[in-house]
């Protein structure tokens, strides 16, 4: 994966990272040990999710303040 997706869009970066995740987590696995990939795709999917709510909402409220 590009390191300078991470770097200039996070959430995209998340997005892809996700899928790259759920594409690990098709494959077969053996062992009681396995890790939950789907688990962790949803996880890093839901923390670029925040990133980009909290940066929407911060920016909402600085127009509020603003346009007072």
């Amino acid at each position: 994966m590009d390191r300078r997706l991470y770097e200039q869009d996070f959430y995209l970066w998340t997005l892809a990272q996700a899928d790259a995740l759920r594409a690990e987590a098709a494959r077969p696995r053996s062992g009681a040990n396995a890790i939950d990939w789907e688990l962790i795709a949803e996880e890093v999917e839901d923390l670029g999710k925040a990133e980009r709510n909290a940066c929407f909402s911060l920016t909402r409220n600085i127009l509020v303040h603003l346009f007072k």
